[in-house]
């Protein structure tokens, strides 16, 4: 019975004393994570901006979308059923 009790008291201990050293340490390394996403995600959005001031012709895909969509509007011959590709006929 005697043991049983110091070796509760004892594990209660180490998790006490575990718990407190995680808190020590944990809270400088989330602070430090905090700063360098921060500071990251900063770096980020000021190279977008800079990025988005360089870009000032249409990319590929919308000239290849714009030609596309002037096919399509274009005019067509029409075709009468008198008219063929060979002369002779």
């Amino acid at each position: 019975m005697f043991r049983s009790r110091v070796v509760a008291l004892a594990l209660a201990a180490c998790a006490l004393i575990g718990h407190s050293v995680a808190a020590v340490i944990s809270q400088p390394i989330a602070a430090v994570c905090r700063y360098i996403g921060f500071h990251v995600k900063e770096a980020c959005a000021m190279a977008s901006q800079v990025a988005e001031q360089k870009q000032t012709k249409p990319s590929i895909l919308v000239k290849a979308a714009a030609f596309a969509a002037s096919l399509a509007k274009r005019e067509r011959p029409v075709l009468t059923a008198s008219w063929r590709m060979c002369p002779s006929a």
